[in-house]
């Protein structure tokens, strides 16, 4: 998902009445530090936690929409712009 995404469906989850969302990790993190190929089932791991922060201040780029199908990294700011409509 992008935090586009989810910013689309925060009335949708009010009418559920869900009052909070805590989103896990936001900021940017290195996930392919423990790529590497699981024995057990042939398939690669990720770091998905997030505990390998690489920018506290900074939102993960491949959440924003503008970046998340392979867009332009010139436009991070963009990713931000939509991660602070996303709180606001």
């Amino acid at each position: 998902g992008t935090y586009k995404g989810l910013t689309e469906k925060l009335d949708y989850l009010q009418d559920l009445g869900v009052n909070c969302v805590e989103l896990m990790p936001v900021n940017e993190f290195n996930e392919l530090e423990y790529y590497e190929l699981s024995p057990p089932n042939g398939v690669y791991r990720y770091n998905v936690w997030g505990y390998s922060t690489v920018g506290f201040f900074a939102p993960m780029a491949r959440y924003g929409s503008c970046l998340s199908e392979g867009g332009d990294l010139g436009k991070t700011g963009e990713v931000v712009k939509e991660f602070k409509e996303m709180v606001k």
